[in-house]
């Protein structure tokens, strides 16, 4: 009889637990309740279930409701945790709607925050008046230079974050290979406060981890323990200013062949791609289908709409190899691996950087590096050359990193960016910051051209100048060459290699010739011509918030009172315009797209900003 009653009580207890699982309800966690606009909010989802497959078997979804509306999908983290992460564009109060479906149930969860204004930059566009450069919302130039590396669990301790390769050397015989630096170190030394790169290519299964187990036109399986070491990683580059640009597949893309539009192996490419999307898409600034591989166009212009279509920031796409003959494909990204001589390492990249101009747009190495070796006496030398001339060229480079060691060989042998490596392009990084989002080329013609080569940039604010010495680096020259300026203003000049103010000097208006200071390498030029200072805003972003931006047809303004504000719009060159009163609404559906100054007036009060007319 006592076992009879155990058995009933066990059956009855068994029966309850299956009844609350049934029932097991969704507890919804915010990371904050204040968020900086663009930063990652995120919310966490507990549900006391598991399903066959909690990848897929259920779908999580949130609506954001605030300056605008925008679908954000969710997805699977870990044991009875699901998360979505969104990146606010706009300042303001949001409210969230998440519907949880499993294939029993649906819940509903809805809650609310509010996003502040924050030193956080926005998604990177593409220039709406140049095509080879980018630009972020606010209107202010990206000038990207950029690494890649290799990253696994290489001493199989459960984390690939502390297998960096960072500062190695050659390596004696039976030496490990260098790869024992901390995601931390690494990061903070190449990120924007240090050495200042400000672009990270990951290159998903190409030399680092994979994030799926399998893509099946079934149903797909992803990778617990990968897709954290991914979160770790984008977290870290956010922390250090890096840009994040996101490849899906390495060198063997699933499905090669699809046949059809609709195909089960296209809704399995597509299923995965939702969840990175939904995963690392608060982060990413620009995805890539895949590296280095081959498919029929068919397969781009199939999977590419779907990624527009579940993409809620719409970032810019790319692929390789190379297809920027695609309508598609918005960034030409080629491979580029090279021991060129020192004397011609500007000419190289201007040919391998202007050759591709034809198609209208950016033109982003996304692999840079030497043949033969990783390192050699001069490969810092070579890829400081080639780096200032990819900034006057509108181009840019993503060096493949392979710094734990210095003696890799390979005909595509990356690059070692050491301390020397880092110098420099710290110090072009300071030099680029002064460029304004008007910078066109402009030709500068050196008075010796068999001895120097030059490269000019122009807006209405400033004049840059590359010089190279191509003819000789062990033996001073100086240069002459013609500019005529409309402005007056001051002239300086700048050694490349670390940013030390060499001679300045007033420069006047007109035809003026001007002649270098004496320089072995290279030499660089700024001229800050006379501008009309902006006034500083005596409204904040609390106070006052413009949206969208960019803009299409229209500028909303929300403000704290119906005051009714005097406005003008200038374009780059400064010339007014749009002058008008308004109270809420501007109407800019006349202007070309492009990037405009904004001013508002209240009396003594005033506020202004950049806004993109697209």
């Amino acid at each position: 009889m006592m076992k009879i009653a155990i058995k009933l009580i066990c059956i009855a207890i068994s029966f309850v637990l299956h009844i609350s699982l049934l029932n097991a309800q969704i507890t919804v966690t915010a990371n904050t309740n204040s968020i900086g606009r663009y930063d990652i909010y995120e919310l966490t989802i507990q549900h006391p279930q598991s399903y066959s497959n909690n990848w897929e078997d259920v779908n999580v979804t949130a609506v954001f409701s605030g300056p605008q509306t925008i679908n954000i999908d969710g997805f699977f983290y870990n044991t009875n945790i699901w998360k979505i992460r969104f990146a606010p564009p706009q300042t303001g109060s949001w409210t969230y709607a998440i519907t949880f479906s499993t294939p029993t149930n649906t819940y509903t969860a809805s809650g609310g925050f509010n996003c502040i204004p924050s030193t956080t930059k926005g998604f990177l566009r593409q220039h709406p008046n140049n095509p080879f450069r980018l630009i972020y919302p606010d209107g202010t130039l990206f000038n990207g230079i950029g690494i890649g590396d290799c990253f696994h669990d290489w001493d199989k301790n459960g984390t690939p974050h502390d297998n960096w390769g960072y500062d190695g050397d050659f390596r004696p015989a039976g030496q490990h290979d260098g790869r024992d630096t901390t995601l931390e170190v690494y990061m903070n030394a190449y990120g924007v406060n240090e050495a200042g790169f400000n672009l990270f290519r990951w290159s998903i299964d190409n030399c680092a981890f994979n994030l799926y187990y399998t893509i099946t036109t079934t149903s797909n399986s992803y990778l617990v323990q990968q897709g954290m070491w991914g979160d770790s990683l984008v977290q870290s580059l956010r922390e250090n200013g890096i840009r994040l640009w996101t490849t899906f597949f390495g060198f063997n893309p699933p499905f090669p062949d699809l046949t059809g539009n609709n195909s089960p192996q296209e809704i399995a490419i597509e299923r995965y791609i939702r969840y990175v999307v939904a995963r690392y898409g608060a982060y990413t600034d620009i995805w890539e289908l895949y590296n280095e591989a081959t498919t029929p166009d068919h397969w781009i212009y199939e999977i590419v709409p779907f990624l527009n279509s579940i993409d809620p920031y719409n970032r810019l796409v790319t692929v390789s190899w190379e297809k920027q003959n695609l309508s598609v494909i918005d960034i030409n990204a080629p491979h580029w691996y090279e021991k060129e001589s020192e004397f011609v390492s500007d000419q190289r990249a201007w040919e391998m950087i202007t050759s591709r101009k034809s198609w209208n747009k950016p033109i982003i190495f996304g692999e840079q590096g030497n043949s033969v070796q990783n390192w050699d006496s001069l490969s810092a030398l070579r890829m400081r050359i080639r780096s200032w001339t990819a900034f006057f060229a509108e181009g840019m480079f993503i060096f493949w990193n392979l710094s734990g060691v210095k003696d890799y060989f390979s005909g595509a042998a990356n690059i070692y960016l050491g301390p020397e490596e880092r110098r420099y392009i710290r110090a072009m990084q300071n030099f680029t910051s002064h460029a304004d989002t008007a910078i066109q080329q402009t030709t500068i013609i050196p008075s010796n051209p068999s001895n120097v080569r030059a490269y000019g940039l122009q807006s209405p604010q400033i004049i840059m100048g590359y010089f190279h010495h191509y003819s000789s680096h062990s033996s001073n020259i100086t240069t002459s060459f013609n500019l005529t300026l409309s402005k007056a203003g001051i002239i300086y000049w700048i050694n490349p290699a670390n940013d030390s103010i060499i001679q300045t000097s007033p420069i006047g208006v007109g035809t003026q010739n001007i002649t270098s200071p004496a320089f072995n390498i290279d030499l660089a030029m700024r001229i800050d011509l006379e501008t009309i200072t902006a006034t500083k805003n005596t409204f904040t972003e609390s106070e006052i918030n413009i949206y969208p931006n960019p803009a299409n047809t229209e500028l909303k303004i929300n403000f704290q009172s119906n005051t009714i504000f005097d406005v003008e719009i200038f374009n780059t060159l400064g010339k007014t315009i749009i002058k008008t009163k308004i109270k809420n609404t501007i109407d800019i559906s006349q202007l070309v797209n492009g990037i405009y100054y904004l001013k508002l007036k209240d009396g003594s009060n005033h506020y202004s900003q950049n806004f993109i007319k697209q």
